[in-house]
């Protein structure tokens, strides 16, 4: 019989929530959030650059081997729930989570590497895609050369890397 997991939150967890709060309280207010929509991206990008400083969030699901805090997707979680609550306009699922996330599945070294010093990462679906949908890359790889487009990307406009699925 396998243990059923805890929906409560840990000691741990509670510290970083707090940590988060904190940090978040202080570049990631609502001007932001509302400066998004009617300006330029650039007051996000320099919030991020901040908050991920403070918060080593780049690092923290990767593994501890590749420089990371190694934590989990709960962490991650916790992370999430503070940047909600703020409604704050930072690629942290987009890159910290789903970018990182995959650089760990492929074992990218470089990309994980990147990641960790704050860069910022967005894999390059649809907008439009249902998270049912069974992913369809509309890039092809020929001869070492990526063809195709993905409209509408989330987080593309603030990104230093693309992780692009294609089909070769």
């Amino acid at each position: 019989m396998t243990a059923v997991p805890s929906m409560l939150t840990t000691a741990d967890e509670e510290e970083l929530r707090a940590g988060a709060a904190d940090v978040l309280d202080a570049y990631a207010t609502a001007a932001l959030a509302a400066g998004c929509y009617d300006g330029p991206y650039g007051p996000a990008r320099a919030a991020w650059q901040q908050v991920e400083a403070a918060l080593g969030l780049g690092k923290l699901l990767l593994p501890e081997a590749a420089g990371g805090l190694g934590l989990d997707l709960r962490a991650a979680a916790v992370v999430a729930e503070e940047l909600g609550r703020r409604v704050a306009p930072l690629p942290f699922v987009a890159s910290a989570v789903t970018a990182t996330t995959l650089a760990v599945e492929a074992g990218h070294a470089d990309l994980l590497g990147a990641l960790g010093d704050g860069a910022v990462a967005v894999l390059t679906v649809p907008l439009s895609s249902a998270p049912e949908e069974r992913l369809r890359p509309s890039v092809v790889l020929e001869q070492g050369q990526l063809q195709g487009s993905v409209p509408m990307v989330a987080d593309a406009l603030g990104a230093d890397l693309l992780v692009v699925p294609a089909r070769a």
